[in-house]
């Protein structure tokens, strides 16, 4: 074989500074167009860790995120606030959430409805950031929520053949990676019905064979069920790109093969790039021979941990070859636990010791564990490689089947993929590639107003005021051409909360009016090949479990938790009135001889608030002293902590049925409220017990999600609870916010419950130094009888 001429050099890049003097032009441009792409699109990982396998409906699912920068793993710095979604096995919402992270950390828990079918479902959560990325790049993880049943899935696997490097060329030996049904044997035939080689794919849906393909010529894989599945058309433009690595220090060696027509007379000159995480780590500049063939070594042990592309360049940028390749951690992080024991009886203290050892570095680590009992859940194999490696260049749904695979079969598979962070398309045409979405540090209110019968857009000068009901909150914005609006809220407000809103064009209120929010786009794109799981004749252990607990729970719940009776009144509207410094009328009814009805005790008691009738109807004004004058519209009444502007409903309450009415009418107090609080505000509180729930809501309502609160970690069983009443659980600890010291120490401890069995301690995290790491250990917990037991 006639080799390559390197005519310049192979180059090495570290991030920051070059070990050349003086490189390439094209190298050069390249770096600059990284460098620009990325200055606005910081690649980014997301990892979600859960406290246990599986769930029952009714359950609540803890979960870690890591939020992190894809070169070197670090926290994104601040405040963040991600999107987590819950979806079906139709790629629609069940749940959505927006998490509150700090530092590229945090943790929060999905509460599974009671109601929700058994199946596989699917965990999304991403930042506003990452959606200027394929967003097949979400984050996503696998939920299955089981009841009497157990879950299988059955993978749908398509033909489909991947020349390495990208094209299959003539005249040379390709290796081709094809996908198919493990286990069913394929022949590659010709045209003409002659067998050229075969294929079996393994247990992953992988198969290799070499293929030299001839001019003139069509190659067909032919099932044993006689199926048939055409391979890409050979061509004599392009390079086949065979990767393998060598020597103990696995270097990587590169096998060029350009097709006969690829390269124009005297100007066969191409660029080798080897990028990972936004940078290009080695370059060479080669000239290709006479025989248009040749081999590059490249050392790998300066290469990050990860997902690398090898990419073959024109002098103008287009590329030849690519494959995708993976670097394994140079120095793999361990996790060693000690426990004090070797068996536990229930009911008593787990001390375990986690050491965390990094020969190459810093071994202060993040860590998150969860222990919960193992012999609930079927057996599954430990990942080889950890998510964090691969995520953010490839989707979920491809990699995860292969993560416990061995290192040939993962480079098999990466032959099959493309890097969805980027294309280089985009890098050099980056003008035309611009970044539109911005990392999400508040919670944002975003969607379009219209007019209730027409659905028209209402007009650009019209006003919208949004008043948040329990977090006391006034926005006013104007919406665009299209009525649409958009703005960051000020406050974060915890869980759900109503939105009242009005609009105005110059302080005409306008009628009518719908404001539709819009939903985050929670789903990825779903994946053509999606594995499709359905409930088997097998019954669930977990499920099992589940079922019992929730009787035992209701069978001793009323004696574990005797809820004490408390009456003291709560004041619904305390916060409001906080934020406005006081009402300025209070009115206590019991202080006064009770009317009739509403009207008479306008008239009679309550300062500032006048009733009339208008054509049959009620009509409630509050005088202004300010402006020495009625408001032009009926005030806003809260009643028993609920917004509403129904005056029938108000005028309907029973004065004996009302504890106070408290009036706001001073400039100063109704401005924090906009045109929304302009006629006045009336605050009502009844003596009817639940009476939130009757308060008519107004059509002009919406509901909105704040940040969710996250719930207290579970912490072991209560090593003080009665021995009277039993504990069962599956999910006995979770604890997503553990930092070893500096040697990677640090000792943990929790109380066992009384099912017995065999448990796991699931431990995940991240060095200081930007290193994953992941660990499980296991110990046994036995029976030991209580007080009662004993004999």
């Amino acid at each position: 074989m006639k080799r390559l001429a390197l005519s310049v050099f192979i180059t090495l890049f570290v991030p920051g500074y070059s070990l050349w003097a003086q490189e390439d032009p094209f190298v050069v441009r390249l770096k600059e167009k990284l460098t620009a792409f990325y200055e606005n699109r910081l690649p980014v990982k997301l990892h979600l860790f859960f406290n246990q396998p599986a769930y029952y409906p009714g359950d609540t699912a803890y979960f870690h995120l890591s939020f992190l920068s894809a070169q070197g793993l670090r926290g994104i710095g601040g405040r963040q606030i991600l999107q987590v979604a819950l979806l079906d096995d139709k790629n629609t919402p069940v749940i959505r959430q927006q998490v509150l992270i700090r530092d590229g950390f945090g943790y929060n828990q999905l509460v599974i409805p009671r109601s929700l079918p058994p199946g596989m479902y699917t965990v999304t959560a991403y930042s506003h950031w990452m959606k200027d990325y394929d967003r097949s790049l979400f984050c996503q993880t696998l939920l299955p929520v089981v009841t009497e049943k157990s879950l299988a899935g059955k993978q749908a696997y398509a033909t489909a053949f991947y020349p390495e490097g990208g094209s299959l060329i003539q005249q040379v030996s390709n290796k081709v990676v094809m996908t198919g049904k493990p286990g069913a044997p394929y022949a590659i035939v010709t045209s003409s019905g002659g067998t050229v080689t075969t294929c079996t794919p393994d247990s992953t849906g992988l198969g290799v064979f070499f293929l030299a393909p001839q001019p003139n010529e069509s190659y067909t894989a032919v099932g044993n069920t006689g199926t048939r599945s055409a391979l890409p058309a050979s061509t004599t433009t392009g390079v086949n790109m065979l990767l393998t690595r060598v020597g103990a220090e696995a270097s990587v060696r590169i096998i060029l093969q350009a097709g006969q027509h690829t390269f124009a007379v005297g100007d066969a000159r191409a660029y080798l790039v080897i990028s990972a995480q936004g940078h290009a780590y080695y370059s060479a500049a080669i000239q290709f021979g006479e025989g248009r063939s040749g081999m590059v070594m490249i050392p790998a042990n300066n290469l990050p941990a990860g997902i690398v592309r090898a990419t073959l360049f024109r002098p103008d940028g287009t590329a030849l070859a690519e494959r995708l390749f993976f670097v394994d951690e140079a120095a793999p992080v361990q996790i060693t636990s000690t426990f004090d024991k070797d068996v536990y009886n229930t009911r008593e203290k787990v001390t375990v010791k986690l050491h965390v050892a990094d020969q190459a570095g810093v071994t202060k680590t993040k860590l998150r564990v969860a222990v919960y009992q193992n012999d609930l859940f079927p057996p599954a194999a430990t990942p080889r490689i950890h998510p964090l490696l691969v995520s953010g260049n490839l989707p979920y749904e491809a990699y995860a089947p292969v993560l416990t695979s061995t290192p040939p079969v993962f480079d098999n598979f990466l032959i099959t993929q493309q890097d969805k962070l980027f294309s280089w398309a985009d890098v050099w045409n980056i003008a035309n590639t611009p970044a539109n979405y911005s990392f999400s540090t508040s919670l944002r209110f975003a969607g379009r107003a219209y007019f209730r019968d027409s659905s028209k857009a209402l007009p650009d000068s019209t006003r919208i005021t949004f008043f948040l009901e329990k977090d006391v909150m006034t926005y006013s914005i104007y919406v665009n051409k299209d009525g649409r609006f958009g703005f960051p809220l000020l406050n974060d407000f915890i869980g759900d909360d109503r939105v009242y809103y009005r609009a105005d064009v110059k302080g005409v209120t306008v009628k009518d009016v719908v404001v539709a929010m819009s939903l985050e786009e929670a789903a990825p794109p779903a994946a053509d090949n999606r594995t499709v799981y359905q409930e088997t004749a097998a019954p669930s252990s977990y499920g099992a479990f589940a079922a019992q607990k929730q009787i035992i729970d209701q069978a001793y719940g009323f004696l574990k938790h005797t809820q004490q009776q408390n009456y003291e009144k709560i004041n619904p509207h305390a916060f409001l009135e906080e934020e406005i410094f006081g009402p300025d009328v209070t009115v206590n009814l019991r202080d006064y001889l009770l009317f009739p009805d509403m009207e008479e005790t306008l008239r009679e008691i309550i300062p500032f608030v006048q009733h009339r009738w208008h054509n049959k109807q009620h009509v409630v004004r509050v005088f202004l002293p300010d402006l020495d004058a009625l408001g032009k519209e009926s005030p806003v009444y809260i009643i028993d902590g609920v917004l509403t502007d129904n005056t029938d409903y108000f005028m309907s309450l029973k004065p004996e049925d009302v504890a106070t009415i408290k009036v706001v009418c001073s400039t100063d107090k109704l401005r924090p409220f906009g045109n929304i609080g302009k006629s006045g505000m009336v605050l009502v509180e009844t003596t009817i017990p639940g009476n939130a729930a009757n308060v008519p809501i107004p059509a002009n309502t919406i509901k909105v999600q704040g940040i969710t609160p996250a719930k207290p970690l579970l912490t072991g069983a209560d090593a003080k609870a009665t021995q009277r009443y039993p504990q069962v659980m599956s999910a006995l600890y979770w604890n997503p916010d553990i930092t070893t010291d500096d040697a990677g120490n640090v000792t943990l401890s929790f109380y066992t419950p009384d099912n017995t069995g065999e448990y796991s301690i699931r431990i995940d995290g991240i060095t200081y130094s930007g290193k994953p790491v992941s660990a499980l250990e296991k110990f046994n917990v036995r029976y030991q009888p209580g007080p009662m037991g004993r004999r």
